[in-house]
């Protein structure tokens, strides 16, 4: 009779593992009191920085797990090559200027046909353009922070060639902190954004205030879930992406429906 009870029983747990159901988890004594959801720390804002040129990584004055402030320079290229095309360009962009000047004026007294003039000012919009080009290039030499935060992954180091799109770092707000999670489907019944709840951090064995911000598009119709993003409350500095614990809601009712 025991055994068949402990077959039935395990047959249940691994169903429950096999359907992607959250597997939750009761604290304390009250089974209906307190509900916990396996949940772990990601930064509300990251990115992966990129380089823009092709050229020689001259400064990377960060290093893995380096901390920068917004607009920090993060990395600067050797742009002398790009410098001289640009003072190349403003050369050329002068001369055709100048040679527009002349056509326009001569067309004035009728002394050039109207194609010459045109011609003379496309050569103009085309040395403009040239300019613009190197410009943008340019701006590409040096890389700043887009906000304040930490080095997660650095992929290059000085005096390395990069190329257009090579990924450089990622960049992460350590600061502000969001958790994912996903919970029964059935608990959008009163599950809504501003919802308050308990993080409990494995690393630290602490538990911090936090609330729900937003909720998945879609539930998933297998498992009857649905994925939601909770954020915490409060700056907490012995905090870093990654970190996992619990998420402790207390279901109106106490039953979690």
């Amino acid at each position: 009779m025991i055994a068949s009870f402990v077959r039935i029983a395990r047959f249940l747990f691994v169903a429950l593992l096999l359907s992607g159901a959250p597997l939750v988890v009761s604290a304390g004594q009250d089974m209906n009191a307190r509900t916990e959801i396996r949940a772990y720390l990601v930064p509300r804002t990251h990115t992966t920085l990129s380089s823009h040129i092709d050229a020689e990584i001259q400064r990377l004055p960060v290093q893995e797990g380096s901390a920068f402030a917004a607009d920090a320079l993060l990395v600067a290229f050797d742009c002398a090559t790009l410098a001289a095309q640009h003072a190349k360009a403003k050369t050329a962009l002068h001369a055709a200027e100048e040679k527009h000047r002349v056509v326009q004026r001569l067309a004035e007294l009728h002394s050039v046909g109207t194609l010459e003039a045109d011609a003379s000012r496309a050569d103009r919009d085309q040395a403009e353009a040239d300019v613009k080009l190197h410009e943008t290039r340019l701006r590409g030499c040096r890389i700043s922070a887009p906000f304040a935060g930490r080095v997660g992954t650095l992929s290059v180091r000085e005096r390395q060639y990069v190329t257009t799109g090579q990924a450089l770092m990622k960049i992460l707000d350590h600061r502000h902190l969001e958790m994912e999670m996903i919970v029964p489907s059935r608990w959008l019944g009163w599950l809504q954004p501003k919802t308050k709840f308990t993080m409990h951090i494995d690393e630290t064995g602490k538990e911090y205030p936090a609330q729900v911000v937003r909720l998945g598009a879609e539930a998933d119709p297998v498992s009857q879930s649905i994925k939601i993003v909770g954020a915490l409350m409060g700056d907490h500095p012995d905090l870093v992406p990654g970190m996992s614990g619990a998420a402790i809601f207390t279901p109106p009712g106490g039953n979690g429906k």
